[in-house]
């Protein structure tokens, strides 16, 4: 059973932030997300959305172009080249979380927790393909 000083259930913007700077003070640490680091805000709600925004934004400017004197045929959205371009963001915003977690060497594990059980002066987490213990959890979901 690999223990450490402190687990912390969630990868978005409070449990990343969070595990880093334990990290940064030396603390030991080790993160638990199902998906990739990030959350729901940078992977599927807030950043997504904002790069979506923008090309609806852009595609109304282009549509009125013609308000300044510039003249744009038929302009039209490539949905697919849309999508790919918002999944390079998210996937660019994320590696560099990766990234920093891989230098600083912290532990990101990708499974699903069962039960947090307190035991005198530590706790027990137990996954669907192990069990982990700690001395505090940060419970950021």
């Amino acid at each position: 059973m690999k223990k450490y000083a402190v687990i912390v259930v969630g990868g978005g913007p409070g449990g990343y932030v969070s595990a880093i700077r334990l990290d940064q003070f030396k603390i030991d640490v080790a993160v638990f997300e199902k998906e990739r680091l990030g959350g729901v805000c940078l992977n599927h709600g807030c950043i997504p959305t904002k790069s979506m925004v923008k090309v609806a934004e852009l595609f109304a400017e282009i549509n009125e172009a013609d308000n300044f004197g510039i003249e744009v045929k038929n302009p039209k959205i490539n949905y697919l080249s849309v999508f790919n371009r918002k999944n390079e963001i998210v996937d660019k915003l994320v590696s560099g979380i990766e990234f920093i977690f891989k230098k600083r060497n912290i532990p990101i594990y990708n499974e699903n927790i069962l039960q947090i059980e307190k035991r005198d002066n530590e706790y027990l987490i137990k996954t669907d393909k192990s069990e982990y213990s700690a001395d505090h959890i940060i419970l950021a979901t």
